[in-house]
């Protein structure tokens, strides 16, 4: 029997550091992608430099493995123009995220590719993914990512193609 033919999406989380939201927003969206059996291509990036090299932080680690998903090994990495490029989507948590990144876009095709993560739950609401580096809000961020990452799913799967 032949697997019904759909589009592989390539969708980019994006954070500040890609050491918390971005890279558990990555690993729980490849964990759906496989129980779906849907060969997309996803990845994490971050808008800022500090952490650029770094594993994602241990309270991300421990939260992602506490939902059954591992982020070890995980590296930061910096959001690059050509990622415009190479994704399909360019999903990020906050606001400041979403100015980062469309201040990159070099044109109306590259910025239309940019949203809000939540956009795929609440559409055109803008609601962010509070940063929970600094005030250990680890199980909402997951929460709201979690609604996020089931919506794309539910939105770009090929049930809906």
């Amino acid at each position: 029997r032949m697997a019904k033919s759909y589009k592989t999406m390539r969708i980019l989380m994006v954070c500040k550091g890609n050491i918390c939201r971005s890279p558990m927003a990555e690993g729980l969206l490849k964990h759906l992608c496989q129980q779906q059996a849907l060969l997309w291509h996803i990845a994490s990036a971050a808008t800022d430099t500090w952490d650029l090299g770094c594993p994602a932080d241990s309270r991300a680690i421990a939260q992602a493995r506490k939902n059954g998903i591992d982020l070890q090994g995980h590296v930061a990495r910096h959001f690059k123009p050509i990622h415009f490029n190479q994704f399909d989507y360019i999903l990020v948590m906050d606001t400041e995220n979403y100015r980062a990144v469309i201040n990159k876009a070099q044109t109306p095709e590259h910025k239309a590719k940019v949203d809000f993560l939540l956009n795929f739950v609440w559409p055109q609401h803008n609601i962010i993914v509070p940063d929970p580096y600094y005030n250990n809000q680890f199980e909402q961020a997951w929460q709201l990512i979690k609604q996020g990452c089931e919506a794309i799913i539910k939105n770009l799967g090929p049930h809906n193609l």
